[in-house]
């Protein structure tokens, strides 16, 4: 169980790290991108959020199936608010612009 509380830290703090950025450059208003366009920013993010999920889901899981199957849960739920928050309800759909 120690092992999960570990994992679910790790995930958290990734969690807070891109949204933290987001944050950031949301209060930086107009600030030039670092990487191009805001719309390659964020999906680059997006996608950096869900691959560490990923490893930390995936690499030595949690020994119980129900630990393991709680900490997939609630890391993909937190991709997708993060996804839903920044991609959509706070810039619209960033990809159609």
């Amino acid at each position: 169980m120690k092992q999960f509380w570990k994992k679910l830290l790790l995930v958290v703090l990734a969690f807070l790290a891109v949204n933290g950025w987001l944050i950031g450059k949301g209060a930086a208003k107009g600030a030039a991108s670092f990487l191009g366009s805001a719309a390659f920013e964020e999906t680059l993010l997006f996608v950096l959020l869900q691959a560490a999920v990923l490893a930390v889901c995936f690499v030595q899981p949690p020994e119980h199936k129900g630990a393991r199957i709680a900490l997939l849960c609630i890391s993909e739920i937190l991709v997708a608010v993060t996804v839903i928050f920044w991609g959509f309800v706070i810039v619209g759909p960033i990809w159609l612009n």
